[in-house]
């Protein structure tokens, strides 16, 4: 069926990625549409809200993403020109409408792009480690959503952004002391 349908299992991947990674730029981009037009703030904080939510929904890209780059395969490269380029440059329009709202100062555009994939995704891409480590599940949902978006954008913006994240409305995740290892003793 994989040769009828697609011809190789190449095409079936490449097939899957495009599925994939269509829906995850989909929805960034519908954000970008609606808010490109509001006021400075209202801009960062809803495309950050956007990607958030598009990394916590669709977390294999990441994980794709950072499978390819261990291996340094030919995939990697024909992702990176095919969606993660196009994602770049949307990354790159909105940083110049909001970077007088930046906390950190003027850095490489790439610098800038994968310190917040990274910072904003992370988490969601390792899901089962961050229950592990947390003993808790605590990812799924839009209240955990928010609240890394909120987290990301107190990290990465000014406070007239700042101020206008509300504050988390359900405990933030347990930490545990340090000499708490999962055991019961």
């Amino acid at each position: 069926m994989i040769r009828y349908y697609f011809g190789d299992k190449e095409n079936l991947w490449k097939a899957a990625m495009e599925t994939l990674f269509t829906r995850f730029l989909g929805r960034i981009q519908s954000a970008y549409v609606e808010v490109m037009t509001l006021p400075t703030e209202r801009v960062a904080r809803e495309m950050m809200h956007a990607f958030i939510r598009a990394t916590a929904d669709y977390p294999e890209t990441i994980q794709i993403l950072v499978t390819e780059n261990i291996r340094k395969t030919e995939r990697l490269r024909w992702l990176v020109e095919t969606y993660i380029r196009p994602g770049f440059e949307m990354f790159q329009s909105v940083y110049q409408s909001v970077s007088p709202l930046f906390r950190v100062p003027a850095y490489p555009d790439v610098n800038l792009f994968y310190a917040m994939l990274g910072a904003a995704s992370l988490v969601f891409a390792s899901k089962e480690e961050v229950r592990i480590l947390s003993g808790e599940n605590n990812l799924t949902g839009e209240q955990p959503v928010a609240q890394h978006a909120d987290l990301m954008l107190q990290l990465f913006f000014s406070d007239s952004v700042r101020a206008s994240c509300l504050p988390p409305k359900s405990k933030p995740m347990k930490s545990r002391s340090p000499n708490q290892h999962g055991k019961k003793h």
